[in-house]
């Protein structure tokens, strides 16, 4: 689920840095630079240090390498290269790119390991031009108005109350509630397509799902708001929704509330009829779909009971072959007010339809563990459901997310205080090669002692068991089995900026990301694998371009707590805001007009 949320001081690091590296050379020069013995740039000159350093491939621009994600190495010209700071035996060393060349990609081959009683030569670094981005000479497209009835699209407190999801070639859908001008509500759905280029998108008129039902705000402030949609790489799609009726004399309420589901196959174009998976005296708390490639669905749901502060979590399952949902509720993972879905109770699914819940649960001391527990779409999680164990430490565990990849790699990112850190970030990976959880990595030192924000927990296609963590405009990764050191974004990633709060920003399953300035609609796009700006904010004047709309006007007209943001990992992005306009402001009318009620706007990014 886009999970779309101190970094040490800069200042402080830089000029440690310069310090060390002068001081370096200086005493490098009064020593002789013997590359295998001993060397005063150590504070005992008894501790023999050696050079860190190899070979550079291909280098047609400006380069700075890092060792240990500290000592820096700019670079423009190909050969050998060696490190400034020098290190003793059984130090580790880590080689990364800094900074990438323009217009190429650098990639490092042998570049971790630990030193011996030898200088390390054997670092190779390779340079070669940049692979075309899949964010490259994509462009923002005129928005265009999804609804013009006469009712009001539903907003909500903080959050939107409508959903758009992205398949990976640009197929969208949209849902939202809408009045219907005579007190009713009814759920509604749109299609969106963005077309070969060179031609604009298209959207579908709005389809009704549940025009009858007296449609519920979700009870929660914060966490997933109904209604709630997924939609698979491939263009199947979910969306859940909580609806109302009066009570029958038997069942002696007032109202009786439902959580409903729809399903749509990307083979078909209607979506199903809607399912009750839940009737409750109480009003439906928020859930969590997840829909695979094979239309296999799973949903986390609160199943609540009598009294309201006796939910507990429960999961409904169907395989896309079968024509209902199988319920299984977790009797002891009480769900109220103080753990939340989407928050501190979440769940993935991968594309052989292995479920994963990653959870708080109150253990027998009365702190929080951090436990999993696995299943799968057509057996469910067994008769008596095992917890997993991500930690065993005595401190309570606080979730902040989880991400399933599509090969069933798990990712969960935690804080806790450790032995040696208060309040650490921790990462904590599941294998589906080994079918275990590592031990869990502290990243503290890499993105701080709290999460930005701006954070994002992403576990890419490719080779299994590879991570990233991303905290405003740092990264913590792991790639092909190895921690990797941090990784610092471009000074203007945007995602540092107490700003972008308000602003929106969506980013794919691999790690690009695209975002739009909040009030202005300036925006930029990020690739992660060259970690360069693709479009970034002009340093100078900004021309229409530069801006969503083509002048400087957020197109929620105000609101800024709404829109819904989605990109695909082809580069194809959209975004739906509410907005009180019916002509969005352009370079040719800036002020646009605006009038009631709130509409729908749906803007392609192709």
């Amino acid at each position: 689920m886009p999970s779309i949320h101190n970094d040490k001081n800069p200042a402080f690091r830089s000029w440690t840095t310069i310090l060390l590296a002068g001081s370096a050379g200086i005493l490098v020069a009064c020593g002789g630079g013997d590359d295998s013995g001993s060397d005063s740039t150590n504070p005992d000159p008894g501790i023999a240090t050696y050079a860190i350093g190899g070979t550079v491939s291909g280098l047609s621009g400006s380069l700075t390498l890092k060792n240990n994600g500290g000592d820096t190495l700019s670079l423009t010209t190909s050969g050998s290269f060696s490190f400034p700071t020098r290190l003793a035996s059984g130090s580790p060393y880590a080689v990364t790119v800094g900074t990438q060349p323009t217009g190429q990609t650098c990639t490092v081959a042998g570049g971790s390991g630990t030193v011996t009683s030898e200088a390390v030569a054997s670092v190779r670094v390779t340079c070669a031009a940049s692979a075309t981005s899949v964010l490259a000479g994509r462009t923002w497209q005129p928005g265009q108005l999804l609804e013009s009835s006469v009712g009001d699209v539903i907003g909500g407190v903080l959050y939107s109350r409508y959903r758009v999801g992205l398949s990976d070639t640009g197929a969208a859908v949209l849902a939202f509630l809408q009045e219907d001008g005579s007190g009713g509500e009814s759920l509604q759905v749109v299609d969106g397509v963005a077309g070969p280029a060179g031609s604009a998108p298209v959207w579908t008129a709005p389809v009704a799902i549940d025009s009858a039902a007296k449609t519920v705000a979700s009870t929660r402030l914060t966490g997933i708001q109904l209604p709630a949609l997924a939609v698979s790489p491939n263009g199947q799609a979910v969306v859940l929704w909580a609806s109302s009726r009066d009570c029958t004399a038997s069942e002696g309420c007032l109202s009786m509330y439902i959580l409903n589901v729809s399903r749509r196959l990307s083979s078909h174009t209607a979506w199903e009829a809607p399912v009750a998976i839940l009737q409750s005296k109480n009003a439906a708390r928020d859930a969590i779909p997840v829909i695979n490639d094979s239309g296999d669905v799973a949903i986390l749901f609160d199943g609540q009971q009598e009294a309201v502060n006796t939910g507990h979590v429960a999961v409904a399952m169907r395989k896309a072959s079968e024509a209902g949902y199988r319920v299984q509720s977790f009797t002891g993972w009480p769900i109220g007010t103080v753990r939340e879905l989407g928050q501190q109770v979440q769940m993935g699914m991968d594309k052989a339809g292995r479920i994963t819940l990653v959870g708080e649960q109150t253990n027998t001391s009365n702190t929080l563990d951090l436990v999993a527990y696995r299943g799968t779409v057509a057996a469910g999680f067994g008769v008596t459901p095992v917890a997993e164990a991500l930690e065993d430490r005595s401190s309570s565990a606080t979730l902040h997310g989880i991400t399933v990849g599509l090969d069933g790699t798990v990712a969960a990112a935690f804080q806790q205080t450790t032995a040696t850190t208060t309040r650490a970030t921790l990462l904590s990976v599941w294998s589906p090669d080994s079918g275990t959880w590592a031990v869990a990595r502290d990243v503290s030192a890499d993105l701080g002692a709290a999460l930005s924000s701006n954070w994002a927990l992403r576990v890419p296609d490719g080779t299994s068991g590879d991570v990233l963590l991303f905290s405003g405009c740092t990264l913590a990764s792991r790639r092909s089995g190895q921690w990797l050191p941090r990784v610092d974004l471009p000074a203007d990633c945007g995602l540092n900026s107490s700003s972008e709060f308000s602003g929106l920003w969506a980013m794919d399953r691999n790690g690009n990301y695209m975002a739009m300035n909040s009030d202005s609609s300036l925006w930029r796009s990020y690739d992660v694998a060259a970690n360069r700006m693709i479009k970034a904010i002009p340093g100078s004047t900004p021309v229409s371009a530069d801006y969503l709309l083509g002048v400087a006007k957020d197109p929620r007209g105000g609101y800024n707590f709404g829109g819904s943001m989605a990109l695909s990992v082809q580069g194809l992005g959209v975004m739906v805001v509410r907005t009180p306009y019916t002509q969005m402001p352009s370079a040719a009318a800036p002020n646009g007009d605006s009038a009631t009620p709130q509409n729908l706007f749906g803007f392609y990014f192709k």
